[in-house]
């Protein structure tokens, strides 16, 4: 197995499923790095609680290149409200385009792994995991970036997936040459604004899937892995009873979303602005409530 990278974005209210998260795949998988991005204001406490086996870093310096408050102000849907949603997507995207590395592993920061499956074949294909999530607005929009359909209308968003790094690289550039433009997030954003739909217009995962499936098929097979949504995390800690009882169903991993948003989860997420002195009690208390968790 090649060794690679793991990157996560994540803000401050995802701590206590982005502690698991981080601490599960250091001990599965051993990266060579793990990166946790998150907002400044976020950086100091996310890293003294996640300590130096994590490096967490301001989000903002992933972001050359990429006007942040203008793309705030344009007319998409649900904007200004959503684009927190589109910019942990750009930040793995961004982060896969400038890794030196050659590979990464994105990683979202509320879904804790279990097992330490592989992430390339025996001939070192690399592997895409198949979702059910389908969802059409997707696929329009990467017909718009590529000037074709997507290859598959099969959904990859699994939670996480292995990047090919150079790959990313050409997917920004394609984009970026295609549309004559300095970056691939001002294309992007030109057609998210005339997009015939509302909510939820780009999928980073799907994006990349069938970038890869298109131009670089070879190199890229699909498979299951067994997971699910956790149930609602309403303790300061992921329960280790619901990840033991998950490991025993056979699962891979599972995925504790923002739409189950748990009083925690909402009190940590009032912080976020808060005094550092604040912030760090509440890292404390769930360092506490993590001991031994996982």
């Amino acid at each position: 197995m090649h060794s690679f990278e793991i990157f996560l974005a994540a803000r401050f209210r995802d701590f206590p499923v982005l502690l698991a998260a981080t601490r599960q795949c250091v001990a599965l998988w051993r990266p060579e790095r793990i990166v946790v991005a998150v907002p400044f204001q976020d950086q100091k406490a996310v890293q003294a609680g996640l300590g130096p086996s994590v490096e967490v870093i301001d989000e903002n310096t992933l972001l050359k290149g990429f006007d942040h408050e203008a793309f705030r102000k344009r007319p998409i849907p649900y904007f200004p409200g959503s684009f927190g949603w589109y910019l942990q997507q750009f930040l793995k995207i961004e982060y896969c385009r400038q890794s030196a590395s050659r590979y990464c592993l994105v990683w979202d920061a509320d879904t804790v792994p279990l097992r330490g499956f592989q992430f390339l074949d025996a001939t070192g294909r690399i592997y895409l995991t198949k979702a059910k999530e389908f969802h059409e607005p997707y696929f329009h929009t990467f017909g718009e970036l590529f000037a074709v359909s997507a290859p598959s209308t099969q959904s990859f968003i699994s939670q996480h997936m292995f990047v090919e790094c150079s790959a990313m690289r050409s997917m920004c550039s394609m984009i970026e040459e295609r549309h004559k433009v300095d970056h691939w997030t001002d294309a992007l954003g030109t057609i998210l604004e005339s997009h015939p739909d509302r909510a939820n217009l780009f999928s980073e995962y799907e994006t990349y899937a069938n970038y890869m499936l298109l131009h670089e098929a070879e190199k890229v097979v699909t498979r299951n892995l067994s997971w699910e949504r956790g149930e609602s995390n309403r303790t300061w800690a992921v329960p280790s009873h619901q990840l033991d009882a998950a490991r025993r169903r056979g699962l891979d991993f599972v995925a504790y979303e923002s739409k189950d948003a748990t009083w925690s989860r909402a009190l940590l997420k009032s912080l976020e602005k808060a005094p550092w002195a604040i912030k760090r009690l509440a890292i404390a208390s769930v360092l506490r409530r993590s001991s031994g968790a996982i």
